[in-house]
């Protein structure tokens, strides 16, 4: 499987990096705007994501503008809903505002809340079907 985790801080993908090294293969990215790029290069060499942990407060772009402009970039490309990417939403605790924001985007596939803890990581993980390599 491959994954990519998009989070401002280089020690929350690392510790994502580190939980997910059991299903697979993981690039990170800083903020939307690289993930959007990683994302474009992915489709480009025919290795789409099939995972995306997208943190919803970054700066450049937020987790919500990137979604947005995730879901619109796979409606230009013709990709069916239910063909899209799966992305998991990653936000702080009692961060509700941010939650209803995405919620409202649309596209969501699950939500987790930091700090991030194993068992829930691999739990919202196996709902979307995947499962250790």
């Amino acid at each position: 499987m491959k994954m990519l985790i998009v989070d401002d801080s280089r020690i929350n993908r690392k510790m994502m990096s580190k939980i997910l090294e059991d299903f697979g293969e993981c690039d990170t990215a800083e903020n939307g705007l690289e993930a959007i790029k990683a994302i474009l290069e992915s489709w480009k060499n025919q290795q789409s994501y099939d995972l995306i942990f997208m943190d919803i407060m970054m700066p450049v772009l937020t987790g919500v503008e990137a979604l947005q402009k995730i879901r619109d970039m796979e409606k230009k490309q013709g990709i069916s809903k239910d063909q899209q990417l799966k992305i998991i939403m990653v936000t702080a605790k009692g961060d509700k505002a941010s939650i209803i924001d995405t919620a409202k985007a649309g596209g969501v596939s699950g939500y987790l809340v930091k700090p991030i803890q194993k068992e829930a990581l691999h739990n919202e993980i196996k709902k979307l079907g995947f499962s250790p390599k």
